[in-house]
């Protein structure tokens, strides 16, 4: 599928509402993880755009990644600050971000070794400078305009506080082997959602906007959550955040990303474990309240995963199997929980350590 571009209409109206608006605030004192509040006087060289990336063991992706980000950055008319937190890799991502990002114009490396992408997240945004914040991921490919459509989208569309692009999978591994996996398993977060404008309530961490004063209200991402942590869910438990608040999610049809398609996620092994994370995420998000409803889940999803057995249809099968080991994973963690009475408060995100690992920067 052909990415599309930003036509000049889009465009115009950026360039029309940054000569209209103020320059967004510039960088606060030093900032602690998670910290996404602070504010100073606005800067005449303050970005437009804040791009936030966190990265872990993925530098055979990341190039890629990097390198198109970079183009995106040349073509938009604004000044764009990018943000690559590593999260404590043990390959080659080091030298990858060495060569890509470092002496770049706007662009800054932090280390943060504590794993957790959400984490990684949250300390990346303790720096972020602009209004206007774009989040991105290391296994992807954006498109040239990808920037300018995403800052254009929220310059015409201010009823919008957070917003969700198109993800596609990238042409070049999108088999037609692959697209059968990919049906059967769903292990890619590809999404879209029609060619108009709309309201929507999801997002997906590898293509999404979300204004500064959003996080304001709500907070930073739950830390317990995501990659690193619980496996899944810091993108749509913030999509709750911000829906529940009172403000709307829109939907960005021409700001659109191409996905890996990585073979090794095309399987039965890791679509269970990726439905285990689930699980467990979920129980984060809403333990003790959904117990009764998994248990009510589990059981139905088994039945059903007879009936496709039975019948001999592996697709399905398959479906209800990693549907109902989700529901497994949740009772498991609940009752494990219940044993050991460490249960927290699902709705306060743990506060961060006393003692952060030190963080290190490099522009």
């Amino acid at each position: 599928m052909a990415l599309q571009h930003p036509g000049h209409e889009a465009t115009d109206a950026l360039v029309r509402a940054q000569s209209e608006q103020a320059p967004p605030a510039g960088p606060g004192a030093e900032p602690a993880e998670g910290r996404a509040t602070s504010r100073a006087a606005p800067s005449e060289d303050a970005p437009w755009v804040t791009v936030i990336v966190a990265t872990r063991d993925r530098s055979s992706l990341l190039e890629s990644a990097l390198l198109s980000l970079a183009a995106a950055c040349d073509r938009a008319p604004f000044r764009v600050e990018v943000i690559v937190v590593d999260n404590g890799s043990r390959d080659a991502t080091p030298a990858v971000l060495e060569r890509i990002a470092a002496g770049r114009e706007g662009w800054r490396v932090l280390t943060f070794p504590t794993p957790g992408k959400a984490r990684a997240l949250n300390h990346g945004l303790g720096y972020a400078r602009a209004e206007l914040l774009a989040f991105t991921d290391d296994d992807v490919v954006v498109d040239g305009g990808w920037l300018t459509s995403l800052a254009a989208f929220f310059a015409e569309h201010p009823e919008y506080d957070a917003a969700v692009g198109r993800v596609v999978a990238d042409p070049e591994g999108a088999t037609a082997e692959a697209c059968e996996l990919i049906d059967r398993y769903r292990t890619l977060p590809l999404y879209e959602n029609g060619a108009a404008v709309v309201d929507d309530v999801h997002l997906y961490g590898c293509n999404m906007g979300i204004r500064k004063r959003a996080l304001e209200r709500v907070g930073p991402f739950d830390g317990r959550l995501g990659p690193g942590a619980s496996g899944l869910h810091e993108d749509g438990e913030m999509a709750s955040r911000i829906l529940g608040a009172g403000m709307r999610i829109g939907y960005m049809p021409e700001c659109v990303i191409q996905h890996a398609v990585e073979p090794d996620r095309l399987c039965d092994d890791f679509c269970l474990e990726m439905h285990r994370r689930d699980g467990r995420s979920r129980f984060v998000i809403d333990a003790p309240r959904g117990c009764r409803r998994a248990v009510v889940r589990f059981a139905g999803t088994t039945l059903i995963l007879g009936f496709w057995t039975l019948f001999g249809r592996r697709c399905e099968s398959m479906r209800a199997r990693a549907r109902a080991i989700s529901h497994r994973e949740y009772l498991r963690v609940y009752f494990e929980a219940r044993r050991s009475g460490a249960e927290q408060d699902p709705g306060t995100p743990p506060a961060a350590p006393a003692t952060e690992p030190q963080a290190t920067a490099t522009e």
